[in-house]
C-alpha cells in the first residue's frame, strides 16, 4: 500500500520493475470536507541555497540548470523524471512522443 506515493508506483509498477509489479495501487491524501477535485500531491522539490553556504554562486548556477526548462524537458523524456516542477514542460507537446 502507497499513501500519496504516485511517483513510487510509477517506478516500481511496470512489469518486472519490482516483485510486486502490477499489485500496487495507491490514492491521494485524504480532500477536506466539500472537496472533490485534487489539485496537488504531497510529492515536492525542496531545492534551495543555505545561508552559510561557502560556494553560493555555484549552488545558484546549479539550481538555475536543474530547475531550467531545457534540463527538466530533457529529463522528462530520458531519464524518467516524473512530476516536472514546470508547467510549460508537463503540457509541451515534444513531451508526447517520449
Amino acid at each position: 500500500m502507497l499513501f500519496d506515493a504516485d511517483c513510487n508506483g510509477y517506478f516500481q509498477n511496470p512489469a518486472g520493475a519490482s516483485k510486486e509489479a502490477g499489485n500496487l495501487a495507491w490514492v491521494h491524501a485524504p480532500l477536506p470536507a466539500g472537496k472533490t477535485e485534487v489539485k496537488a500531491n504531497l510529492w515536492t522539490w525542496a531545492m534551495a541555497i543555505n545561508k552559510a553556504s561557502a560556494n553560493k554562486k555555484a549552488a545558484w548556477l546549479f539550481l538555475q540548470y536543474f530547475t531550467g526548462k531545457e534540463y527538466t524537458q530533457w529529463a522528462s523524456c530520458n531519464a524518467k523524471v516524473v512530476d516536472t516542477t514546470r508547467t510549460s514542460v508537463s503540457r509541451a507537446p515534444s513531451l508526447s512522443p517520449c
